[in-house]
């Protein structure tokens, strides 16, 4: 009996020392996960490799807009933004990529909208989210300017997804510029020359802020349309029937969740 029960304990150790070193080599292999294996001849083995998901931990914050045109074909439609996605109207003129438009560099998009035609031009962004959010701040910023003698009608839009208007940033005729409607004093523009916009979006308390070339210009101005609840789409709109023309670039939104 006591033979048999020193073979049994021998046994049980040396059983539980081979499962404790399977287990440290199961735990070694997995703490070098990172690391790619490769077997004796150098080849990748991709049954050793561990991957581990990515993303936000919390979805639509940060960056949830990007563009700019800089890797996109000359003189062509836009490509792809760097985070979210484009739709366009072109039913009374012509988006495309440039050079540079006036005193703007760096491959912006110019807008161009035809004499006589009707429909308008436009360039819409939606934002990276699965759905529209409705709290928390959106800073957005971007630089535009006007390209022709005058403008009838052109503005930068930021919409909901019912297309009610939080803000928007308007041109207007004889070097008028608008915020949400309102005059802002000083504020003008001079053609081919860009500016530096920023709305600030306080989605939660529906106010607006604008700063201009880094200046607050105008502060906690409610929403344009006050029925509007959510970001989910930035556009540069041209309407009206008369020719007019206008550049765009740097777009970008963020949004932050305190």
């Amino acid at each position: 009996m006591s033979v048999r029960s020193t073979h049994l304990t021998r046994l049980l150790r040396t059983t539980a020392s081979a499962s404790v070193l399977a287990l440290a080599a199961a735990c070694d292999s997995a703490e070098r996960a990172t690391a790619p294996s490769h077997d004796a001849a150098g080849v990748r083995n991709p049954t050793r490799e561990v991957f581990l998901p990515v993303g936000p931990i919390i979805p639509c914050v940060d960056s949830i807009f990007k563009a700019d045109f800089t890797f996109d074909a000359l003189n062509a439609y836009p490509g792809t933004p760097t985070i979210g996605s484009w739709t366009g109207n072109q039913s009374a003129g012509t988006i495309r990529v440039r050079g540079n438009v006036g005193w703007m560099f760096g491959m912006p998009v110019e807008l161009t909208q035809y004499a006589g035609l009707t429909g308008g031009v436009d360039l819409t962004g939606k934002i990276r989210c699965t759905s529209a959010p409705s709290t928390g701040v959106v800073v957005v910023d971007w630089r535009s300017l006007v390209h022709s003698a005058t403008v009838p009608s052109g503005a930068i839009v930021l919409r909901d997804d019912q297309s009610r208007i939080l803000a928007a940033v308007e041109y207007r005729a004889n070097g008028v510029l608008t915020f949400n409607g309102k005059s802002v004093l000083g504020l003008t523009w001079v053609k081919d020359v860009p500016n530096k916009f920023r709305i600030r979006l306080d989605l939660t308390g529906h106010k607006s802020s604008l700063y201009v070339d880094g200046v607050l210009r105008l502060a906690s101005i409610p929403f344009l349309q006050t029925s509007a609840t959510n970001l989910w789409r930035i556009g540069m709109e041209l309407g009206g029937t008369s020719a007019q023309s206008l550049a765009w670039d740097d777009i970008l939104a963020v949004r932050y969740v305190y």
